[in-house]
């Protein structure tokens, strides 16, 4: 790490004037055109943010990882029937320990499992051996929903976009023409000697993320880095209170590079103590429409258009 990477921190703004417990026609613009203002410098240079006051509460986020880790602590006999289908046909359903691999120039897969949910029939049914969990995603998937349209709104109104709804005319999240996903991650303790026997393994490879914007929710025992703009990665150290909110291709691909999609990552914990604590994350990935055509909004032909379907599948190949 250099001088230069130890003077790039992560803002903390503060999102309470745009909260998700604030009607959106009672803000004053002045207040608007601030948030925007701030998000804009932030996702054009560092890429991510931590936003508190956002309006979800911490009773929630416990409630959701109680429940997430009572359904990753069932044994795999258990889990596997809520499998996600291998030839690709649904995001949603469980994902095993090692099954992907984000980073594919790195020799072994990444140690972590998920379970993915997006609203749908197949997946509205309750999970039986975890009462409640199916219910507790859908809740946090809604107001999960009403943030991210929030944080869209305010990068409208940031790229200078006539049309501050522009983005939401686009996501229309929870559909059945949206793939935007809440995805629950779970790394596993190390087993004893498992860093030796692969020493090139990380709990999640690096990568940027794919789609528009995620809001990530991190445990207090962290682990994940940003990549800076000299190559070099630096902690993105859990903030009681906060959601993360980084950007993915999609959004890279419409600001024409004016806002920037972050490379990060999860290593395997270097401290004993660590190694042996397992560690848990919500990840929101908001997608823009399945058919929709992104290209450059300033009109230029920096990117060629692509569904957010076709890109998806194009990364995906290279994941699994």
């Amino acid at each position: 790490m250099t001088d230069d990477d130890v003077m790039v921190t992560i803002p903390v703004i503060d999102f309470n004037a745009y909260n998700i417990c604030v009607p959106c026609d009672r803000v004053q613009d002045e207040k608007v055109v601030k948030l925007s203002k701030q998000l804009a410098d932030t996702f054009s240079t560092v890429g991510f943010v931590y936003l508190k006051n956002h309006g979800i509460s911490e009773e929630e986020i416990e409630n959701l990882r109680d429940k997430s880790k009572s359904f990753f602590d069932e044994p795999e006999e258990v889990k596997f029937p809520y499998k996600r289908p291998a030839d690709g046909s649904s995001y949603n359903g469980w994902v095993p320990v090692e099954a992907e691999k984000l980073n594919p120039k790195r020799n072994f897969a990444d140690l972590k499992e998920a379970y993915n949910y997006s609203p749908g029939p197949d997946f509205d049914q309750d999970i039986v051996e975890v009462k409640g969990f199916t219910k507790t995603m859908s809740n946090f998937y809604e107001k999960c929903t009403d943030l991210a349209y929030r944080v869209l709104d305010l990068m409208a109104i940031g790229l200078e976009m006539k049309d501050k709804d522009y983005f939401r005319k686009c996501h229309h999240i929870g559909s059945n023409e949206n793939t935007t996903t809440l995805r629950c991650l779970y790394y596993p303790p190390l087993p004893e000697n498992s860093d030796e026997d692969k020493p090139d393994q990380v709990r999640c490879g690096e990568h940027s993320d794919y789609g528009s914007i995620t809001l990530l929710y991190q445990d207090q025992v962290g682990g994940l880095e940003v990549q800076t703009c000299n190559g070099n990665y630096i902690p993105a150290t859990p903030i009681e209170g906060t959601v993360l909110v980084n950007l993915g291709d999609m959004m890279q691909r419409w600001s024409a590079d004016k806002f920037l999609a972050t490379k990060h990552r999860v290593l395997i914990p270097k401290e004993d103590d660590k190694k042996k604590t397992f560690r848990q994350s919500f990840a929101f990935f908001v997608q823009p429409d399945n058919n929709y055509r992104v290209c450059p909004i300033n009109g230029s032909n920096k990117y060629q258009p692509i569904t957010s379907t076709e890109y998806l599948k194009m990364k995906f190949t290279q994941t699994y």
